[in-house]
């Protein structure tokens, strides 16, 4: 059994949302701690900063019937957990409350996109990867609506 097989089926045991919903969980997993070793090589950039993928992924579905909650929450404490052991590893003379805090800073649930930007550029001294994870996608573009009709009448 590969991984994917091994998450997916370890998902549909504990939910009975839809199996596309697995799969998609599965792929942003990847995408979110794998990711950052991955480059696209057919688009040129320096190499201290290459172009990498940028996954995004929105589970559309009935409220509270389609179990995307569960599935969102399920996807970020495996992400929390694969990020928390990473940096054990990596740095192994970390408190670990200090590891819990920069698990946190990565995960960003809504706000402003200022907030946004200053949450990463602040950040960014200590982590070069940040997720977006939300139960209310509309939420976030709310937001970004709400700076695009205030810029409106702005010459």
């Amino acid at each position: 059994m590969d991984f994917e097989e091994e998450f997916i089926g370890t998902l549909a045991n504990i939910s009975d949302a839809p199996m596309i919903y697995f799969k998609a969980a599965y792929y942003f997993v990847i995408s979110s701690t794998l990711g950052k070793y991955i480059t696209c090589p057919l688009y040129p950039r320096p190499t201290d900063n290459p172009m990498r993928p940028n996954v995004w992924i929105i589970l559309s579905g009935m409220t509270g019937y389609m179990r995307k909650s569960t599935v969102i929450n399920l996807a970020t404490y495996v992400i929390r957990h694969a990020y928390t052991k990473y940096f054990k590893v990596k740095m192994p003379r970390s408190d670990p409350k200090s590891i819990a805090s920069m698990v946190t800073s990565m995960i960003l649930e809504t706000g402003s996109p200022e907030g946004l930007a200053d949450h990463i550029s602040e950040a960014q001294k200590d982590l070069d990867t940040f997720m977006l994870i939300s139960h209310e996608f509309g939420a976030c573009l709310l937001y970004t609506s709400d700076a695009a009709d205030e810029l409106d009448g702005v010459d």
